[in-house]
C-alpha cells in the first residue's frame, strides 16, 4: 500500500493484548472517509474479544489524520465509532471544551 516499512524498534500490538489495557486512544490515518485498511484489519481480528465481551465498558477515544482538507475527517470518526460500539466500549470524545478560542478561524485547529 506504498507505506514505508515499519522500523524494527516499533513493537506491534496483538488484538489479544487489548484486554490488558484500562482504556484506549486509537489513532489512524483517514482514507476516503474511513480508517486505513490496516487498522480495519486489526479490528477485524478482535472477534474473539467480542465473543467474550472482554472490552465492554472500557473507555476509548479516537484521533486521526488526513493529508487533504476534503479527506473525510468527520466521516472517519463516525465510521470508526462503530468498531468501539460493537465491542461495548465507551466512546470518549474530545468535545467542544476550548472556550471562545475554538471559534477562531485565523489559525488551523483540531476542530472542523
Amino acid at each position: 500500500m506504498k507505506a514505508p516499512p515499519k522500523p524494527d524498534d516499533v513493537p506491534l500490538i496483538r488484538p489479544e493484548q487489548l484486554v490488558e489495557a484500562d482504556g484506549f486512544l486509537f489513532g489512524f490515518p483517514s482514507c476516503f472517509g474511513v480508517m486505513a485498511a490496516q487498522c480495519k484489519a486489526f479490528f477485524d481480528a478482535t472477534n474473539s474479544l467480542w465473543e467474550t465481551q472482554a472490552l465492554a465498558g472500557k473507555p476509548a477515544g479516537i484521533f486521526w489524520s488526513t493529508g487533504f482538507h476534503g479527506g473525510g475527517q468527520e466521516l472517519t470518526i463516525l465510521t470508526a465509532i462503530t468498531q468501539l460500539a460493537h465491542h461495548g466500549m465507551l466512546f470518549v470524545p474530545l468535545g467542544y471544551t476550548f472556550g471562545s478560542g475554538m471559534f477562531e478561524i485565523d489559525d488551523i485547529n483540531l476542530m472542523t
